[in-house]
């Protein structure tokens, strides 16, 4: 095996046949054949890795070749016109080959951005971890933004390969999806006797308040709640919110659900 680095950019195809010529005086100096025409610069720390995708390449197999040359994109995958222009397959022929990767477990079609079967085993991964250490850090909270996970891990992958990572791992029983949040199938948010406390004072200001609710920040000072707290207190009052106790109608406007649903039935 050996790469070759040119002066100037050249077409070439995979499985296609080269000469090496020198310049002056005009010497055939070797011939092979193009294993991989659009490969990145090699490093020594790479090659035990690059000469095995080599051996799978130099094989011929069809479905082998293909799930290489979507290993070398990482997370980011390759669609099949990508891989049709890579190769200089016919796109017949890239179709059977990706079925074939897929039902070998080489592959994973994520609508239509296909991946390694260990890249996307490693973003399922990454994806459960990060969810597991939100609720170490937020055990107050219902679950993790979908949109915030996609930003912090997923934000430069397609976003088929990030939503089929998640339905995947619903599927599989290790997450819950609600609305725009996932969250662990046993979490539940986790409240001291304080917070217990504190929740209940809430909830009972603002049923007696009735149809004239107290601003957010009144509610906190007849609550009790320093203003040091007052970051950890709106995570409670969002528990109230989140089982349907209290009501948000625009904004801090919030009310509470008896006195809205008495208004209703009026």
């Amino acid at each position: 095996f050996a790469q070759v680095r040119l002066e100037s950019p050249v077409t070439a195809v995979a499985g296609e046949h080269f000469i090496l010529r020198s310049y002056s005086p005009s010497v055939t100096v070797a011939g092979g054949v193009v294993l991989n025409p659009l490969a990145t610069k090699h490093r020594g720390r790479d090659l035990v890795a690059v000469r095995s995708g080599l051996e799978r390449l130099a094989a011929g197999d069809t479905a082998s070749q293909l799930s290489v040359f979507v290993a070398g994109s990482g997370d980011a995958g390759q669609r099949k016109e990508d891989l049709v222009a890579r190769t200089g397959f016919e796109g017949e022929q890239v179709s059977r080959a990706l079925t074939n990767a897929i039902n070998l477990g080489m592959l994973v079609d994520c609508s239509g951005v296909f991946l390694e079967e260990k890249q996307y085993a490693s973003l399922r991964e990454t994806a459960l971890k990060e969810i597991e250490e939100h609720h170490q850090r937020e055990p107050l909270t219902r679950g993790l933004a979908r949109e915030t996970l996609r930003e912090r891990h997923f934000a430069h992958i397609p976003s088929e390969v990030f939503r089929a990572a998640l339905s995947d791992l619903e599927k599989r029983g290790l997450i819950v999806s609600e609305k725009e949040l996932v969250r662990a199938p046993g979490h539940v948010p986790e409240l001291s006797d304080s917070d217990v406390t504190l929740r209940d004072r809430l909830d009972a200001l603002y049923a007696r308040a009735g149809l004239e609710p107290p601003g957010l920040n009144e509610a906190m000072q007849e609550a009790g709640v320093p203003t040091a707290q007052t970051p950890y207190a709106r995570k409670i009052l969002q528990l109230l919110l989140d089982r349907g106790s209290l009501v948000r109608v625009h904004g801090d406007l919030i009310f509470h659900n008896e006195p809205i649903s008495a208004l209703i039935r009026k």
